[in-house]
């Protein structure tokens, strides 16, 4: 009976903090830039229920309002992911997340594979073999500056082609 007891403890105690503090939290988020300062309040608030459980929270507003800015935050960086997601995955998943991962192991393996030889040959046997760039330059027959200056290059190959 006790765990229930506190429970609606805990329940009501949320509830006076969101009855209280509700409308003086959607204002700072607003002002935060918030698109649904609402929708915000809501999420810090269902955040929040897990913190005090046991005892009273000193600074309530103080947490609401960290949450609710974490939340903010949190909400920009998925805007500004989506916004960078290049075109052809778009295309190729309809937007979604489906089949992400099978799509990112084909996008690499097809910028490997349009790689120069000599500079694809030097990144395989280094990201993919565990080679060493002195262990490559042995092989190939190469100074280990050459293997540096290859594998520069073909990192360099590859942003570029991730960024068209």
């Amino acid at each position: 009976m006790a765990i229930a007891d506190d429970n609606a403890a805990s329940q009501n105690g949320l509830t006076d903090l969101y009855r209280r503090h509700r409308a003086w939290l959607a204002s700072r988020v607003s002002r935060a830039g918030a698109l649904e300062p609402e929708d915000v309040v809501q999420e810090a608030f269902l955040r929040a229920s897990g913190y005090g459980a046991g005892s009273p929270i000193k600074h309530p507003r103080a947490l609401l309002l960290t949450i609710a800015l974490n939340v903010v935050r949190a909400a920009a960086r998925s805007a500004q992911a989506a916004k960078n997601t290049p075109p052809a995955f778009e295309a190729l998943t309809g937007g979604g997340a489906v089949g992400a991962e099978q799509f990112e192991a084909v996008l690499v393996k097809q910028i490997i594979l349009a790689l120069p030889e000599e500079y694809r040959d030097i990144f395989v046997m280094h990201r993919f073999g565990g080679m060493s760039y002195d262990e490559i330059a042995q092989a190939r027959g190469i100074t280990v500056k050459a293997v540096e200056w290859r594998m520069s290059r073909a990192l360099s190959i590859c942003a570029a082609t991730l960024r068209e």
